[in-house]
């Protein structure tokens, strides 16, 4: 049952209670829907990951699709493709990309905790310590020096005495009793 006006009715712009049209656009709700993922984590990774490689206008293109950093063929056309090749997003873990100048791709796509995300920038520092490359971070975590290794970096020391001597107290000496 629905309200209409009588003009509505005469002039044939309103033909019946609506129920029809409902149950077509339900239909066709249907018919669009090829997987189901729309708003989920994973599919919002897919579209960002398309945006700022294919779209100068984001932000982060100059980052990606300036560089030359595209979206292969498979993945650009379907949601499906993707998921299909990287699964779902484990917990805690984001989209990275093996080699950094290459595309996201199956070969080249991985999905990796933040942490070693974060150590895959083209922008980290990277050191050569005792004949292992490693970035900066990786390196103050490894020989358990702390955050003063930029600095001792920075002023000129060689890595290999800059992860050697013990960390420097900030602040005061603990009191003694």
């Amino acid at each position: 049952t629905r309200t209409v006006f009588k003009a509505d009715l005469k002039s044939g712009k309103s033909t019946g209670c609506g129920c029809r049209g409902a149950a077509r656009l339900a239909e066709q709700g249907k018919r669009n829907r090829t997987h189901g993922m729309d708003g989920t984590t994973e599919y919002r990774i897919w579209t960002d990951m398309k945006r700022r490689c294919h779209d100068p206008r984001r932000p982060d293109y100059k980052n990606y699709g300036a560089r030359g950093i595209t979206v292969c063929d498979e993945w650009r056309a379907s949601f499906a493709a993707f998921y299909a090749a990287m699964g779902p997003r484990p917990e805690g873990h984001t989209l990275d990309r093996k080699d950094n100048s290459g595309p996201y791709s199956p070969e080249n796509c991985v999905w990796s905790p933040r942490k070693v995300q974060e150590r895959n920038k083209r922008t980290n520092r990277v050191i050569t310590v005792f004949g292992r490359s490693m970035t900066v971070a990786e390196a103050a975590e490894v020989f358990e020096v702390e955050a003063n290794l930029y600095q001792r970096l920075n002023q000129g020391m060689e890595p290999e005495r800059a992860v050697s001597l013990p960390s420097q107290r900030r602040g005061r000496p603990p009191k003694t009793q």
